[in-house]
């Protein structure tokens, strides 16, 4: 298979590829020529290296705006978890375990402390489409953010994601030596993947 593949004549695979570089198209605004113009017919080491600066400027600017695609992504999650008290306080405000568990974002708790609200926000059940959860849940609850942060160890983290299904997006993550809510990890290696995937496709 190998000799096949670096046999030396046409078909080779060496010759392929250099064949298929040396026919490239190289666009006007690379070589500031008023044509496109074939990558074997550029000329002398300055048409090369315009054209190397050309294409080199163009990653840095794919480069700067994966970078800012990631950070609004970053600063909307922040927006949304900031928007979740507000949810929250709408849902404590509804009266009656029909109503609650009639609205897309909130569900009815049998238990809570002293002074809580039964009716509480429903992350899982808010991003699930918009389909209404009419089931009563029991036990406390509090925002997705507020249930993580509270403990201090990691074991008791990893508690609040038992009895979830397979597949399912946990609740909470350790970390960085804190329980935080899991979708932190989520932006956050999102916009590491886009900032590593830019860097890799410069140096390419």
């Amino acid at each position: 298979l190998l000799k096949d593949l670096f046999k030396d004549d046409d078909t080779g695979y060496p010759k392929k590829i250099g064949a298929e570089a040396e026919n490239q198209q190289i666009p006007e605004a690379a070589t500031g020529k008023q044509e496109k113009t074939k990558l074997s017919d550029l000329n002398g080491i300055g048409e090369l290296q315009q054209v190397q600066n050309f294409y080199t400027n163009l990653q840095v600017q794919n480069l700067n705006k994966k970078i800012k695609e990631a950070e609004e992504q970053l600063s909307k999650s922040k927006t949304d978890k900031s928007g979740t008290a507000a949810v929250e306080e709408a849902c404590n405000k509804l009266d009656g375990e029909q109503k609650c568990n009639g609205d897309k974002t909130c569900s009815w708790h049998k238990t809570v402390k002293d002074g809580e609200a039964h009716c509480k926000y429903n992350a899982t059940k808010a991003t699930a489409n918009g389909a209404p959860e009419t089931q009563t849940q029991t036990g406390e609850a509090t925002t997705p953010s507020d249930r993580c942060k509270k403990h201090k160890d990691k074991e008791n983290c990893k508690k609040e994601n038992e009895g979830q299904k397979p597949g399912e997006k946990a609740h909470c993550g350790w970390i960085d030596n804190t329980c935080k809510d899991s979708s932190f990890l989520v932006h956050k290696n999102f916009a590491l993947s886009v900032v590593s995937a830019a860097f890799v496709a410069l140096l390419f």
